[in-house]
């Protein structure tokens, strides 16, 4: 046994971001004896005592809650390491930084601890002058203070040293000919144990070779510093996949394995889980063909894994015992089925309420993705903004998703977004309540059923596993969503084919039974192709159905620490969702190649498998659609959007209606004629540029639109010489007298005399037009993004070089929104007016 524990296996809290809690450690160090780990090493970049602000003591108070720590690490089993980092700002060679050094030691050894670790990771390797005189090269300086605290310290079992260069892509100019790393091996105190991380920062395998080329450098095993799971170089990814990439022959030739892991506490089950099954894997033959036999199987790790009829998870072991040939994708069943419980658990915080401020605060952090939270925070309220009167001034609120614009006066209209599209929710002043009818409820619902169809299921985390994988690969399932796509976005048969078809695909109404009835009567290649995007979607909607489930799980920190990436991932999904249900409705063809990102670092290309979806939508100018957003409460509710059908139109002019003032109800401004907001704003886009309306629907119904204009002036001409005239008929023309015109009148008089001005300086950098509405129930609910970045796809795709739109200028959350997604704001002086702008208005203006 005591052979066994001189391997180290376990984890440290060595990343850039919020700390764990307390009580997130605790439970840490509880599955960790349970999966008999041995080694927790305390390194957190924000903790300031452990890095800038090195040279400061703990307080009376930071010394009980560490000397807790302490205690509870050791009584788990587990040897608490504590680190620090003074390489940012230490002299080297004044006694007075090493008699400091040695203070804060002598502090942290009085609390219990007795492990200990001095890092220079992520520092330049630059000696200061007064060093410069004593030591010949920095490696010497930091070889010279390390073997002083290490004796000081009275030689502890573990102390670890982290050298500048950590792993083989940093090590100048090779790992066998670095003058640093050879005078770090052959003078650095036999005792003390030596940090990689491997070929590179974030090693995608670790091979044989790599380490034992480091242990003939640094003349002893290395202690591999994994940060395979690691994430705080990407605010969009997770990392849930099993250790991998590192065979189980590595083993005997290590002093140990720490994985550094996510920044969110609750996603890091699988990765010390199935790194500990790792550590369990010794070999029994030879080293170099049980590699070699590894490496064979990863290939072969993408098998799909998402049909639960595809998985014996009935035969597999419930503990980390394992077989000697360690196999990642089965260490992965073997850990989700034990994760799966931790779903279902009740925090006991969550259960008192307490601190729920705190988690709120935590979730919707701009600048903050480690939730950290253990409370379930408090509803979002709204912020009350005022608001204009009639639709010419909704346009209030850009940033809460409340899409309400500028639109009697104007000939290109667009409804403002708002809401956690990165900007907090905000509720217009004089904003009134739908009118709409809430739905029925049945008299007799069985409760135990729709619990059964709220519980997150096994599938549904073999899903999210797979959505979050590993930094250089993505799961089976999530590469075959891409893959998919790709091909059914460059595949898409024309115009003319799908428009022959459109009766038989309104029929199947995405029925894969239906449309293996009618295979004969289609052509074979429409027939594949309109299979394949029903299987798409399909996957898309169980996408969904997992995204749902997973907001009613009783688990709150867990669902707050990886809610904001799941709900990014969800919102990219039903982007390419709804563009493959425009390609069916015959909303265009693109022919654009799809890019996948190539084999780099992680951090290279950012954003993960949300990014790459991005990536496979028509692309548009600069990277701004990638922005982070941030997300809102979590919420079992799914918003789709979908291109317009004629039978929305009922809906969709109550949707107009209902926002007709300002934002709000506008039903007693157009008590006579409540059919003529929607005549102006929504019928001729509907009428002239059908492929270009999306609706946007819930479990009630529609709730709001995205409507487009390709060519404005062709739209305008079409306006006023075949739409205007047609409509104005039901309308009685308005007479100039004494009082002001009504919003009725007003807009009866642009019916009747429709005149639009458009600047060619705008139309020739510009020539497409939007408008986007959303009804009160679905503002501030973070669709807003989704909602423009549809509109803006189907506008790239079918060949616009430009759209612009029109706002208040008041509304400067509208203004910060559409600036973050690529608009800029025009020189109305240089462009001329445009349409019937007045001076309180901008127009906006972005290239595709």
């Amino acid at each position: 046994m005591s052979e066994a524990r001189k391997f180290l296996c376990g984890v440290v809290e060595g990343f850039y971001g919020r700390p764990w809690t307390f009580e997130q450690r605790m439970d840490l160090f509880q599955k960790m004896r349970r999966w008999e780990m041995n080694v927790f090493l305390y390194a957190p970049k924000d903790d300031s005592k452990h890095r800038v602000d090195w040279r400061d003591l703990y307080t009376l108070e930071e010394c009980h809650e560490l000397s807790r720590l302490i205690k509870a690490c050791s009584d788990s089993g587990l040897k608490f390491t504590y680190a620090i980092a003074p390489g940012l700002d230490i002299v080297f060679s004044g006694e007075r930084e090493v008699v400091t050094l040695k203070k804060k030691l002598e502090q942290v050894v009085s609390l219990g601890c007795s492990s200990f670790a001095i890092l220079f990771d992520d520092i330049d390797p630059i000696l200061c002058t007064a060093d410069a005189k004593v030591f010949a090269t920095f490696g010497h300086a930091q070889v010279a203070i390390a073997n002083e605290l290490f004796n000081h310290l009275k030689k502890p079992e573990i102390f670890m040293f982290c050298p500048t260069e950590y792993c083989s892509s940093r090590a100048e100019p090779a790992v066998k000919d670095s003058q640093y790393l050879n005078t770090i091996g052959s003078d650095l105190d036999p005792g003390i144990d030596i940090l990689w991380t491997g070929p590179k920062v974030i090693s995608k395998t670790i091979s044989l070779q790599n380490i034992l080329d480091i242990t003939a450098v640094l003349r002893r095993k290395p202690i591999i510093w994994d940060n395979l799971h690691a994430n705080d170089y990407d605010q969009r990814r997770l990392f849930l996949g099993p250790y991998s990439g590192r065979s189980v022959s590595l083993i005997p030739k290590l002093r140990g394995v720490l994985t550094n892991p996510n920044c969110e506490y609750s996603a890091n089950f699988i990765p010390i889980h199935t790194l500990a099954q790792w550590s369990k894997c010794f070999p029994r033959r030879n080293s170099e063909k049980v590699e070699e036999q590894e490496e064979s199987e990863h290939e072969d790790d993408d098998e799909y894994m998402h049909d639960s009829q595809k998985t014996d998870l009935g035969n597999v072991d419930q503990g980390v015992d394992c077989e000697y040939i360690y196999e990642p994708r089965r260490a992965l069943r073997t850990a989700i089925v034990d994760w799966l419980a931790e779903f279902t658990k009740h925090s006991k915080r969550e259960k008192s309420k307490v601190g729920k401020s705190e988690a709120a605060k935590s979730l919707n952090s701009t600048d903050d993705t480690t939730s950290g939270s253990n409370s379930d925070p408090l509803p979002l309220m709204g912020v009350p903004v005022e608001g204009g009167s009639a639709k010419e001034n909704s346009m209030e609120t850009a940033d809460s998703d409340q899409h309400s614009d500028s639109g009697m006066s104007s000939p290109m209209e667009v409804n403002e977004v708002q809401g956690t599209d990165g900007m907090d929710s905000v509720s217009h002043a004089n904003q009134k309540k739908s009118t709409s009818p809430l739905p029925e409820l049945p008299q007799e619902e069985d409760a135990a059923k729709k619990k059964e169809t709220q519980q997150f299921t096994l599938d549904d985390l073999n899903i999210l596993v797979d959505f979050f994988y590993l930094p250089h690969k993505y799961g089976p399932h999530g590469v075959k969503m891409l893959k998919a796509f790709s091909s059914i976005k460059s595949s898409s048969p024309s115009q003319e084919v799908l428009q022959k078809y459109h009766a038989m695909f309104e029929k199947i109404k995405g029925d894969l039974n239906k449309l293996d009835i009618v295979q004969e009567e289609m052509e074979h290649k429409v027939y594949m192709w309109y299979r394949e995007s029903l299987l798409f979607k399909r996957s898309c909607k169980e996408i969904c159905q997992m995204f749902s489930r997973l907001t009613s799980i009783p688990n709150r920190p867990l669902l707050y620490d990886i809610y904001p990436y799941v709900w990014d991932a969800k919102e990219a999904v039903m982007l390419l969702d709804c563009y493959v249900s425009w390609l069916i409705a015959g909303g265009g063809e693109d022919k654009d190649d799809s890019w996948l990102p190539p084999d780099v670092e992680p951090f290279v290309l950012r954003g993960g498998i949300t990014a790459a979806m991005h990536r496979l939508l028509p692309q548009l100018s600069g990277s701004d659609e990638f922005f982070h957003r941030k997300a809102p409460h979590p919420s079992p509710q799914i918003f789709t959007i979908r291109p317009y059908r004629p039978e929305d139109k009922e809906l969709v002019y109550k949707t107009c209606l209902l926002t007709g003032d300002g934002g709000a109800d506008g039903t007693h401004l157009f008590t006579n004629y409540p059919n003529l907001l929607g005549d102006r704003f929504v019928g001729p886009y509907t009428k002239l540029c059908p492929s270009l309306s999306f609706v946007l629907e819930d479990d009630e119904g529609v709730c709001g639109y995205v409507l487009a204009a390709l060519d404005s002036k062709a739209f305008y001409e079409q306006f006023e010489k075949q739409w205007a005239p047609e409509v104005a008929k039901q309308y009685p023309i308005p007479q100039f007298g004494i009082k002001e015109f009504t919003p009725e009148e007003e807009l009866a008089y642009i019916l009747h005399n429709p005149k639009f001005l458009l600047s060619g300086s705008v139309y020739e950098k510009y020539p497409s037009h939007l408008h986007i509405d959303l009804m009160p129930r679905a503002q501030g609910k973070g669709v807003g993004s989704r909602m423009l970045r549809t509109i803006l796809s189907a506008l790239k795709a079918k060949g616009s070089k430009g759209v612009h739109l029109e706002m208040n200028a008041s509304n400067t959350r509208a203004l910060k929104f559409y600036l973050k997604f690529g608009f800029s704001v025009l020189d109305l002086n240089e462009e001329q007016n445009v349409g019937q702008a007045s001076d309180d208005t901008l127009i906006l203006g972005r290239k595709l």
